[in-house]
């Protein structure tokens, strides 16, 4: 098997998605995102394109709610 092009440790995926640190490692605890591939000795590590498929879903999700940009 041919690796992912990109992949997320907690602290990339955190900016990229808008979030602290402690709420991916929340998130991932509950399973509220997508699992983790591999666990190494400086953390866990996902797939760039799982997490930013989640990233864009969650952005979808939000504006959908009204979350989205808002207008005055």
């Amino acid at each position: 098997m041919i690796g992912p092009d990109r992949v997320y440790g907690v602290a990339e995926l955190a900016e990229a998605a808008g979030m602290s640190q402690e709420v991916i490692r929340k998130r991932r605890e509950r399973g509220t995102m997508p699992e983790p591939r591999q666990k190494l000795s400086g953390g866990w590590v996902w797939w760039g394109d799982e997490i930013e498929e989640w990233i864009a879903a969650r952005s979808a999700v939000r504006h959908l709610q009204g979350e989205g940009e808002r207008v005055n």
